[in-house]
């Protein structure tokens, strides 16, 4: 049993078989020529490839290099296609040098990329192990890494000398692992051959017990066979016409316009054929609903997956998982749409397309199927409290003032959070509860003990909601112990209610906090508008897909470099108080702003309160009146602010700031870091010579972006900026 195709013109590339390693040595040796063999697998398979490795490396007619990655889609990326790349270069390595890429898709797509730019492009030769890679990815050309933005959106088309398909492999893969790749062959039947989809629905048991059967000669072998010679055939033909996926080619895409949605939410837990599966019946439905195909051909495509042990819908725990817009987001960037126009292949029938390609398809069609398939009250934004522990998580009470919030709350947020009551009073609630007093402004009082102001019932609005929640029952502090250093952003505006979430999410890249400077604001009732400005500020964050990012409510005075009156001292600590009640994770308390007797009331408070806020003891000298060596001031100021948190019991953070004048100006601070040691100490210096402190500076260094309109305070880094230096210095 033991066959070859052509593609792209060229005769035998393909070669599919049991057992074939000597004859893939024999074969590639004689096709390809080249001073250096590399052959690249991951860790997993290393053990399981050695009948292959010793062949090739006993019959290699010059050198033979053997790298290993590590195993899983972590590895397609710029990180290891640079590492890769340096062993090539460390190796001496040139133009005349041929990759073997041995694996499933991670392995085929990285390989394959590093050859199609290194040295401009060298040879290449794919050895698929698992099915999944066997009819799909090895063949086309298709070369990619993934990227945070999504899969396979940096590559390039590079063709390989030879795909070596031994279906021995497959008696290695795990039942899941094969399921997995018979989606990509269900899918190649559907839309390309009725016959060949009559031999999976009538093969299913005989070719999966195959794989765990000692005889050569077999049923389900020969079925196996048949079916992958026959899926291989058809995209070799359709890549021969349409190489650059110009419009045939993307029949090929079948199910997974969908189903790579679902995948980029889902993985690693569901696989990539499961997600596609998922996809495959969906895509279906879309074309029954537009009227293509009778619905009995999607019951057909129900079946046959599910002879194959491949899922068709997703059970309520996934569901709750995928939000509508979340969905609809990610299909915004498929590389096959036409501008905003999405594309889905339409059937017409079993192994018949509407067109000989991908057709245009309105978003509301989509939506009405895609829909049946998430959460029914998707929000953008989810919460990470395991809430089926219920004895493990602080209850929480909304108390709402109107019927209309007590519907948009028990729609839009319970379901995503099921600790949440809600209530029309506050009156006879369990006092270990936390209780959220929803209100359209601030009150001059609080009649709970959180208020959520500015509630203007939409679907930003409760994903702002889940993440507030989310963070008062499991606090989104940054540990003092982080691996790496951490920082917090200042957006220095003035108003938040127009700031687009996408210029939000820039603006919070890198960063682990944002600080929500009150100063900044314009305000004429100070409560009233922080209040909005914070409700505002949550929204912002939420549809910028960080609802759960910690926030620093700060009120700085302009002797400390801020614009807040230093007299309005009744106003400064009714903020203060506020910051408890709106949730905040983190307030910044000017030490000696405040009265002694003040700050004494204020950490009471913070101790008596239900939930977790954090204080950030701060002082800045931005006049320079202090050194940090020189006088005793820093070190006075540091001793009596833990003195302080320890009289309460509270785990505060010290934040000292002074100003640089000198290059020695920071090096006397490193020596003030190094005599009060303290994990949860923010120390740095303004200026231009104060940025190395913000570089040494370990726990939460204030930092500014590019695309804000000013830096909070001279010197300022942004955090691209730091992470660089740091990483250059060898600190992180």
């Amino acid at each position: 049993m033991y066959s070859t195709l052509p593609i792209l013109h060229q005769p035998n590339v393909i070669h599919i078989g049991y057992h074939i390693h000597d004859k893939v040595a024999a074969d590639l040796y004689q096709t390809v020529t080249a001073s250096t063999f590399v052959l690249i697998t991951d860790t997993r398979l290393l053990p399981l490839i050695n009948p292959l490795l010793n062949s090739l490396q006993s019959k290699c007619p010059g050198r033979f290099l053997v790298r290993v990655i590590p195993p899983g889609e972590g590895s397609k990326s710029r990180a290891t296609k640079a590492n890769i790349e340096d062993f090539l270069l460390k190796n001496s390595c040139t133009r005349d040098t041929c990759l073997v890429a041995v694996g499933g898709g991670v392995v085929g797509d990285l390989v394959g990329y590093v050859a199609a730019t290194f040295m401009r492009g060298i040879p290449f030769v794919q050895v698929p192990t698992t099915l999944l890679a066997m009819v799909d990815s090895s063949l086309g050309g298709k070369t990619a890494i993934d990227t945070p933005a999504g899969k396979n959106l940096v590559g390039a088309f590079w063709q390989p000398k030879r795909v070596y398909m031994d279906l021995g492999m497959l008696m290695t893969l795990p039942s899941r692992e094969f399921r997995n790749g018979m989606a990509e062959v269900i899918k190649t039947a559907a839309i390309s051959s009725e016959a060949d989809f009559k031999v999976l629905e009538d093969g299913a048991t005989d070719m999966e017990a195959s794989l765990h059967t000692t005889q050569e000669a077999s049923k389900g072998r020969e079925k196996l066979l048949e079916v992958i010679l026959a899926s291989a055939r058809f995209k070799a033909d359709v890549v021969t016409e349409d190489e650059r996926e110009g419009g045939l080619r993307g029949l090929l895409n079948f199910g997974h316009t969908i189903g790579h949605a679902f995948e980029k939410i889902l993985s690693p837990d569901w696989l990539h054929g499961e997600c596609v599966s998922v996809g495959l019946v969906a895509e279906a439905e879309v074309s029954h609903l537009l009227g293509h195909c009778d619905y009995a051909v999607v019951e057909r495509l129900k079946r046959v997956l599910v002879a194959y042990g491949l899922p068709i819908d997703f059970d309520a725990a996934t569901k709750a998982r995928l939000g509508l817009d979340d969905v609809m987001q990610v299909m915004r960037v498929d590389k096959k749409n036409q501008g905003s126009q999405k594309k889905l292949v339409i059937l017409s029938s079993i192994g018949t397309t509407l067109e000989p390609k991908a057709s245009a398809v309105a978003d509301d069609a989509i939506e009405n199927i895609v829909k049946k398939y998430v959460s029914e009250h998707s929000v953008v934004g989810s919460l990470s409290v395991n809430s089926s522990v219920h004895s493990s998580v602080v209850p929480v009470v909304l108390v709402v003032s109107t019927e209309e919030e007590s519907a948009w709350v028990k729609k839009a947020v319970s379901p995503s959070v099921s600790f949440v009551t809600v209530s029309r009073t506050k009156e006879n609630q369990d006092k270990k509860a936390i209780v959220i007093r929803l209100t359209s402004v601030p009150t001059s009082s609080s009649t709970g003990e959180y208020e959520y102001c500015y509630i203007t019932l939409d679907n930003a609005e409760a994903a702002a909601l889940i993440g507030f929640i989310g963070n008062l029952v499991e606090p989104a502090h940054v540990k003092a112990t982080h691996p790496t250093s951490t920082r917090f952003v200042t957006p220095t505006v003035d108003s938040y209610d127009s700031v687009n979430p996408f210029l939000m999410s820039q603006w919070l890249e890198d960063v682990h906090a944002i600080e929500f400077r009150v100063d900044l604001l314009t305000a004429t009732n100070w409560v009233t508008t922080a209040g909005i400005q914070l409700a505002h500020l949550r929204r912002s964050k939420a549809l910028s897909g960080n609802a759960r990012l910690p926030i620093i409510f700060t009120v700085r005075t302009v002797p400390q470099a801020g614009k807040f009156d230093p007299a309005d001292l009744q106003t400064h600590a009714d903020l203060v108080k506020w910051a408890h009640f709106w949730g905040c994770d983190y307030i910044d308390l000017e030490i000696t702003t405040l009265s002694k007797e003040v700050l004494q009331n204020l950490l009471t408070f913070n101790h008596n309160l239900t939930g977790t806020h954090t204080i950030i003891g701060s002082y800045h000298d931005p006049s320079h009146k202090h050194g940090w060596t020189s006088s005793t001031e820093f070190g006075d100021l540091f001793k009596s602010t833990i003195s302080l948190f320890q009289e309460h019991d509270h785990k505060g953070i010290v934040k000292l700031v002074g100003a640089a004048l000198t290059l020695q100006d920071s090096i006397d601070l490193e020596v003030f870091r190094s005599r009060y040691p303290s994990k949860a100490l923010i120390a740095i210096n303004m200026g231009p010579h104060g940025k190395i402190s913000r570089v040494l500076n370990r726990f939460l260094s204030p930092v500014t972006h590019e695309c804000l309109p000013a830096i909070a305070a001279p010197g300022q880094l942004t955090a691209s900026e730091i992470i660089q230096l740091r990483q250059g210095l060898g600190l992180d």
